[in-house]
């Protein structure tokens, strides 16, 4: 039976948020799978990219409090995250924006 790991939703939810107001993607250290095993959540993230390094390998991103590798390389059977990101343009919020500018005017 595969384990199930509770992360504190709210404090995510609210990261999360913090993230998108600020045009950021917030990318948790979700850890990965091994099987039914979960390694390393809440103190590695490790996240797909969609280009294949081989027939047997994938590149990802992986990262812990001291380290970030932008272009890891693991074979494809590892459970890592999928984050789903596309690139947009920034959407002016009037309320927002008018507050700024006022503020800093």
């Amino acid at each position: 039976m595969a384990s199930i790991i509770e992360i504190p939703s709210r404090h995510h939810e609210q990261r999360a948020a913090d993230a998108k107001f600020s045009g950021c993607v917030f990318l948790p250290a979700a850890g990965y799978r091994n099987g039914t095993t979960v390694n390393n959540a809440s103190s590695n993230g490790n996240y797909w990219s969609s280009t294949p390094n081989n027939a047997n390998n994938a590149y990802n991103v992986n990262f812990n409090s001291g380290n970030l590798n932008p272009a890891n390389n693991n074979n494809r059977n590892n459970g890592f995250s999928v984050r789903l990101v596309r690139q947009v343009e920034r959407v002016l919020i009037p309320s927002i924006d008018d507050a700024y500018k006022r503020t800093t005017a």
